[in-house]
């Protein structure tokens, strides 16, 4: 799916942030095939104010780097391929260098606007969430049924009698 001017989903902001807003990436890109991970803080956060803060720590996982929210309608790409790629997203009139982009730096991060994601995705190619067709998951689901956990296996048994064993001897 190619996401131009034309056919970019209307960005849709958090209302639930006390200060401050931003693109919510999961709502927006919602009908898109997009792969969504969580920022590394996501789970350091107070479960209380996950909820809160899920937007702001929602990334997208790009070929070539990670899109983020940067604050209002605005996304901020971090780039960590080599130079063309970098001197490629440097030369987008629709972004702005915030970080990075001299020589012999192996990085860069950019900020635009959110109505242009479609000619920054363009280079950093934001990883695909896998299809599988009913026929592929009926198949992937006959082959994986050995494996499928089995309450009272043997195997769980075994080991677990095991961990028995090495705290009784550790006298706990």
């Amino acid at each position: 799916m190619h996401l131009g001017q034309e056919n970019m989903p209307e960005p849709i902001l958090t209302t639930d942030h006390p200060r401050a807003q931003c693109v919510d990436l999961r709502r927006t890109f919602a009908g898109c095939p997009f792969k969504f991970a969580w920022d590394e803080a996501y789970h350091v956060e107070r479960p209380d104010h996950r909820r809160i803060e899920a937007a702001w720590l929602t990334t997208l996982p790009c070929r070539v780097g990670t899109i983020y929210p940067h604050g209002g309608r605005r996304l901020a790409a971090l780039c960590t391929a080599g130079a063309p790629t970098r001197r490629a997203l440097e030369a987008l009139a629709c972004v702005t260098v915030r970080q990075g982009g001299g020589p012999g730096c192996p990085e860069v991060t950019v900020t635009f606007d959110v109505a242009d994601f479609g000619t920054v995705a363009a280079i950093m190619q934001p990883r695909r969430r896998r299809r599988l067709s009913p026929e592929q998951r009926a198949e992937a689901s006959a082959r994986l049924q050995a494996y499928k956990f089995r309450p009272g296996h043997k195997h769980v048994r075994a080991r677990m009698g095991r961990q028995e064993s090495r705290s009784a001897r550790r006298g706990g």
